[in-house]
């Protein structure tokens, strides 16, 4: 079995059904019991506002698992139950309360408590840990995506070394091709375990702790940025990746953050864990910017600022990016010279007032709700 960072998180509960490290209090309470055409407004609220940034699922297949459950709960798997409980669960997260309040005919926080209940109890039941279903993974990784930026959500410092551990047993780490598996397959693994990478990656972040995953437990490659309609479950061929936009473009940069500042941004342990190099902080600054011009010419450059994701997209990524360099530069402020406490200060004007800009800006606010972690951040997180 791959390596963990053994004290990075606090131990999952071990309990029979396998799914207490996902909750802080006990299972039950009322559940989401929407009618069909209140989930089918979710998934559109999904496929609207969370699926061009989490691209998680092959769209058109989750699509239909999703409509089959809904018109037929009653016969669907617990897998299915699972996707659809955490599909509704992500929708509501991206509405904000007067949109709650006028097309789902509640409060945010009442649909929100009955989403988590809902996505608890069916996690309980297809006994998460011992799972081997890609599909059950999805709809916990996603749950705990959204989840990280809800008060109230589920206990994700805790939860992502159990989902690591999940992903282990079913090979994610290890990349499909190697295994012999086609290529949809492959696809839809690598995007799965990228997703539990990068959220592995923010959670350490926003507790100064360590990854789970280590480099060397893992071999699979980064998914390929292509569109959906690319994919297909019968494909015999794999995709060729372009550089140029497409529906995976946010989530491919996303991923090209996560697998370059896990080699920097960590303590100089995770580092030596990892055989990564030792550096000084005005050498993880440099590696920074070596990062964002790669980013810059790989991603950003094919970005049309016209369109309301692409542009809301490329601020959040460019201020994800002036984050991870004041984080560096906060955790070393105490040798830094009067030269760079200077550019620090202007490093935090420059943040503050691209977050002004953002939060202030027409176009695509409706794609702000997954950026609460970055417009939030401050000197004293």
């Amino acid at each position: 079995m791959p390596d963990i960072v053994p004290h990075s998180r606090e131990p999952a509960t071990n309990n029979p059904n396998g799914s207490r490290a996902v909750f802080d209090k006990p299972i039950g309470g009322p559940t989401l019991d929407l009618p069909p055409m209140l989930l089918c407004l979710l998934w559109q609220r999904y496929l609207e506002r969370v699926d061009p940034l989490i691209k998680l699922f092959h769209t058109p297949s989750a699509q239909k698992t999703f409509m089959e459950t809904v018109a037929n709960r009653e016969n669907s798997s617990l897998s299915a139950l699972c996707l659809v409980h955490a599909v509704s669960y992500a929708a509501i997260m991206s509405l904000s309360p007067a949109e709650c309040d006028a097309e789902l005919q509640d409060t945010k926080d009442v649909l929100l408590t009955r989403s988590r209940n809902s996505m608890d109890l069916s996690l309980n039941a297809i006994g998460i840990l011992n799972t081997r279903d890609i599909m059950a993974l999805q709809a916990l990784t996603l749950y705990l995506i959204c989840g990280r930026l809800d008060n109230d959500g589920p206990d994700v410092h805790r939860s992502v070394g159990m989902v690591i551990g999940i992903a282990l047993k079913m090979n994610l780490n290890r990349d499909g091709y190697a295994l012999g598996l086609k290529p949809f397959e492959t696809e839809i693994r690598r995007r799965l375990w990228w997703n539990i990478l990068s959220l592995d990656a923010l959670t350490a972040q926003d507790h100064k702790t360590d990854p789970c995953a280590l480099g060397k437990s893992f071999n699979t490659k980064v998914p390929s940025n292509v569109n959906d309609s690319e994919l297909d479950p019968n494909m015999s061929s794999p995709p060729v990746t372009q550089r140029q936009t497409s529906e995976m473009i946010f989530s491919s940069a996303r991923i090209e953050i996560t697998f370059y500042s896990r080699q920097f941004v960590f303590s100089d342990q995770f580092c030596r864990e990892n055989s990564y190099p030792e550096l000084s902080a005005a050498e993880k600054r440099g590696a920074l910017e070596m990062m964002k011009s790669r980013v810059e010419s790989e991603y950003l450059q094919f970005y049309d600022e016209n369109i309301s994701l692409h542009s809301v997209a490329a601020s959040a990524i460019r201020l994800i990016l002036l984050k991870l360099k004041l984080s560096i530069s906060e955790s070393n402020s105490h040798g830094l010279s009067s030269i760079n406490r200077g550019d620090l200060t202007q490093d935090w004007e420059s943040y503050f007032t691209q977050v002004d800009a953002l939060k202030t800006c027409h176009k695509g606010q409706q794609f702000l709700w997954f950026f609460t972690d970055v417009l939030k951040f401050s000197s004293e997180a």
